[in-house]
Order: C-alpha cells, then structure tokens, then sequence
C-alpha cells in the first residue's frame, strides 16, 4: 500500500525541465499517496535537500530550478527517514544506492541509470503495464495477523508515529493485531527516532481500568523484546451531539488507512476492506485524533516505555 523510493537527485532535475512531466511526479508522492520518497543517502530531510541541490546543472533554466525547488521540498515534507546509512557523496550516489539496497531494501529505485538492481525503476517505463510504479489503494486481506500486517506492514514500518483507532481496543482480538503491528513495525524498521505507538479506544465509563488492561495484556503478549518504544493508551469520550468515535485506523506522519471491518483479527475465511486515505480525508481524521486539541474529550492517558529498558512507570 505504501512503497518507499529511493529517488535519483538527477531524476529531479530531468523532470523540472517538462512542467506536466513535474506536475505529475510532485502528484504521485506524499500524504495519502501510495508513493513515499526516502531520505536516502541522508537521514534528515533538510540534508536530503541541500544534497539532492548539489546535482543542479550549470545550464539549468530559471522556470527549470523553479519546478526542481518544488519537487525537492514536496518530497522533502514527507519522507522516510531512512537510518543506518552511508553516504560517499554526490559521485558515489550509484555505489551508496545499491549496498544500501542490498542492507534493507528500497521498494523502488527511481533512476535512469544502469544499476544492477531488480528493483530499479526508470522514467521512461512508468507508464508500461506492471511495472514497479503501479500501486494499489484498496485491499481485501484476510482478517489475521498475517494478512493485515501484509498490507499495512511497509506504512508501519517507515513511520515514527503509529496511532491505531479502535474504539473497542480491550479485546482480545484487538489486543492481537495491536501486538501484530507493534512487531510488524519493528520489521526492517527505516527511521532511526525512537518509535510512538498510540492506541485510542472509547472510555464508555470514563475509568482508568480499561486503559491499564490494554497495556498490560499488551506487554504480556509482546513478552520480552529487544527493541524500545513509549505504548501511550488514550480512552476518548464523545462530546454530545459530537463526532462518534466508531471507526476504525491507523494513522501515521506519511499517511492513514480506513478499516472497514476493523483492525481486531478475525476468522481466515472472514475479509476486510482496507483502503488508503486520500491527504485531506487523512488530515481530517489526524486533526480529530492526533493535534492537541482533539476532536473528543480525553478521559484517561496511560504511558508506559517498553522494552530492554522498560520500567513500569506511566
């Protein structure tokens, strides 16, 4: 559902000679878009941009640098950030791209040049038939750990911040793929920044015990673990004649999708409809669950660090 790239700093300046050709590219990646560009060879997007600058051609027209500012900063405000890597300057970009490719794999390579990658995907093929830069937005995965994880894995897996929707999360089904894509997350994880997993459920009595069972039964089943990260556990009560919190999500930095059954595992012959969300749909629903002030009252905040070093405080 959502594919990293590493992009070719001279794919960048190519495309900004053709305003339709920038147009459509800028389009393609970003938010509630299945297209997300890696910070690749650098780990901060700013740097990513001051090194992607460093390939600007000497002939470069002024509408040209223009168009090629705008790609850069497009990509840049939604990236992978993509840690662990090498880099060997702007003359190595070919030798960096494929250790780093052979390290933890890129979803696609965007590049014209000949790179012994299977992965590598050049412009002049976009538009053939089954080719890398096709991507799906609606998926009907079975409803077990496996088959949610296959589809949201890669989203999960680029995030910094996790923030799972679902209303009824003291379930043990919940509790399941809750766990699920914890782990899934932690899978050829790509950020270096210590992760923020959230999980949101409806406080129907406004108590604290429900808040304390999720994250108990979420260490328990996660068991000993050698990575870290902070479980915050959220109980949302409806103001009246407010939104209801019914829905189910998961929603992250790069983007979000919608669960039409919900995210709790079910039987292997039951299916799901999980579907992207487009930027202004995802926004929407990150303004209501996510910025401070949200969109319901908070009745109950639990925290807890686990992991290695986890201690049991709240």
């Amino acid at each position: 559902m959502i594919k990293e790239y590493a992009i070719d700093p001279e794919i960048i300046f190519e495309t900004a000679k053709d305003e339709k050709a920038s147009r459509q590219l800028k389009k393609a990646f970003g938010v509630g878009r299945p297209r997300i560009a890696s910070t690749f060879p650098k780990q901060k997007p700013q740097k990513w941009a001051s090194f992607c600058r460093q390939f600007t051609p000497a002939d470069i027209l002024p509408m040209a640098q223009q168009r090629a500012d705008a790609l850069i900063d497009a990509f840049k405000d939604a990236c992978v950030h993509r840690g662990g890597v090498i880099s060997s300057g702007t003359e190595g970009w070919p030798d960096d791209v494929i250790a780093e490719n052979q390290r933890l794999a890129f979803d696609v390579v965007l590049s014209n040049r000949e790179l012994d990658l299977q992965n590598l995907l050049p412009l002049d093929q976009i538009d053939e038939e089954g080719s890398l830069w096709e991507c799906e937005e609606q998926f009907q995965p079975q409803r077990t750990e496996e088959g949610l994880c296959s589809v949201v894995g890669n989203l999960l897996a680029c995030s910094k911040k996790i923030v799972v929707v679902e209303p009824y999360a003291r379930n043990n089904r919940a509790i399941v793929s809750i766990c699920a894509f914890i782990q899934t997350a932690f899978r050829n994880r790509r950020p270096s920044e210590p992760l923020q997993f959230q999980v949101l459920y409806r406080n129907d009595d406004g108590g604290e015990r429900v808040a304390d069972f999720i994250l108990d039964q979420v260490s328990r089943r996660l068991g000993r673990i050698e990575y870290e990260f902070e479980l915050t556990v959220k109980g949302l009560i409806e103001y009246p004649r407010g939104e209801a919190i019914h829905n189910r999500y998961i929603l992250t930095e790069l983007g979000g999708v919608s669960f039409g059954y919900g995210t709790d595992v079910g039987e292997e012959f039951h299916t799901d409809d999980v579907i992207l969300l487009h930027k202004e749909m995802r926004q929407r629903r990150w303004d209501q669950y996510v910025e401070e002030p949200l969109g319901f009252q908070v009745g109950v905040v639990r925290r807890r660090r686990m992991g290695r070093q986890a201690g049991a405080g709240r």
